[in-house]
């Protein structure tokens, strides 16, 4: 996960208040790239239909699991698309 990534989640979460993409990502898109944000969309989608949570101490470890699940290879098939 890159710099922009880990700001995306921590701030962005922050700011928002919640998990929701289209809150999250609202203020960030602009500057994304289509993989970053595919990527991202289904990050904290996969969070909120496992009902999990994230923060400082354990971002890399919930993001290494989620790109080992089928969750990441659906976001990787919307970039697909997009192209």
């Amino acid at each position: 996960m890159n710099r922009f990534m880990r700001q995306i989640f921590l701030e962005g979460v922050s700011a928002a208040g919640c998990y929701d993409p289209a809150e999250v990502l609202g203020m960030y898109e602009e500057s994304m790239t289509f993989e970053e944000y595919y990527t991202a969309e289904g990050f904290l989608n996969w969070v909120i239909a496992n009902d999990l949570t994230f923060g400082h101490g354990n971002l890399e470890e919930m993001y290494a699991k989620f790109k080992r699940t089928k969750a990441f290879k659906e976001s990787l098939k919307k970039l697909r698309r997009t192209y």
